[in-house]
């Protein structure tokens, strides 16, 4: 299944690439901190980041996030459906955890984009 994500896939595979090339560079000029830089860039590049929607109550944000994931994660209807700060991740398997009072999360079983 495409998602969003999948364009960009190749770019940060060239970009793994060119921190790999500029890091052996510095390696071979001796230069620690240039390197320790480059190696904190690439250990980012697998980390997940954090995007945040926020808006007005019932105007498309739980639309606007199916529709970048391409299917149906978060709930949507006319009234509110969401009521909680909900932080969507990836998993192996589609679910929710419990919600507390405040927050609830969602799995969606998607690749990473750090592949």
């Amino acid at each position: 299944m495409w998602t969003v994500l999948d364009p960009f896939l190749p770019l940060v595979a060239r970009e793994r690439e060119i921190l790999g090339d500029a890091s052996r560079f510095f390696d071979s000029l001796d230069r620690a901190t240039d390197r320790a830089r480059i190696g904190g860039a690439l250990e980012a590049l697998g980390r997940p980041f954090l995007v945040v929607v926020v808006g007005e109550y019932n105007s498309g944000k739980s639309s606007l996030i199916n529709a970048l994931l391409g299917e149906p994660i978060l709930a949507t209807g006319v009234v509110p459906t969401t009521d909680k700060i909900t932080l969507v991740c990836h998993g192996e398997d589609r679910g929710r955890a419990a919600p507390t009072r405040t927050s609830s999360r969602s799995a969606t079983p998607r690749r990473s984009c750090a592949t």
